[in-house]
């Protein structure tokens, strides 16, 4: 069993505990219910973070955050449909973060506002992102971009 608890004091990210009581006997059918899709936010700003999860927890996404590469790597491990991710990260220069990346066989939107970056690392940037969107950016624009590569509406289709 996983319970999913947020540590903001430190990261403000998301991390899994297996440290949970079993549910009670009454609640055991919901488990039944498929999960929704979960989406991994990549991004060292606490309050970016938060607006993230908080529009994507909204439509329906599980959201998984992680605040630096290393805790980037730790939630790979888990089942993902999709990654939203900063280029810059305290822990990982460009290409650090775009090598992961391109390595884990999900669709990633890149949302950085490092432009220097992208020219330097076209390369990676090209195998890694399905897209890229230069901060600031309308939040219905990244949406649109989700809903593209991980649509919520399949996973509420099988809740019925």
């Amino acid at each position: 069993m996983v319970c999913y608890q947020t540590d903001r004091q430190e990261t403000g990210s998301y991390h899994t505990s297996n440290h949970c009581r079993p549910l009670p006997e009454c609640c055991v059918s919901y488990s039944t219910v498929p999960a929704p899709p979960a989406i991994l936010v990549i991004d060292d700003d606490y309050d970016l973070r938060g607006l993230y999860g908080m529009v994507l927890g909204s439509e329906g996404y599980e959201v998984v955050m992680a605040a630096s590469l290393a805790e980037a790597k730790a939630a790979l491990g888990r089942p993902l449909a999709l990654v939203i991710s900063d280029l810059v990260l305290p822990d990982g220069l460009p290409h650090a973060v775009l090598e992961l990346l391109s390595g884990c066989g999900l669709p990633v939107l890149l949302c950085t506002g490092a432009l220097h970056h992208l020219d330097t690392f076209a390369e990676y940037v090209d195998g890694a992102a399905v897209a890229v969107l230069t901060k600031p950016f309308d939040i219905d624009t990244m949406l649109a971009h989700v809903q593209r590569y991980c649509p919520v509406e399949e996973w509420r289709a099988g809740e019925g």
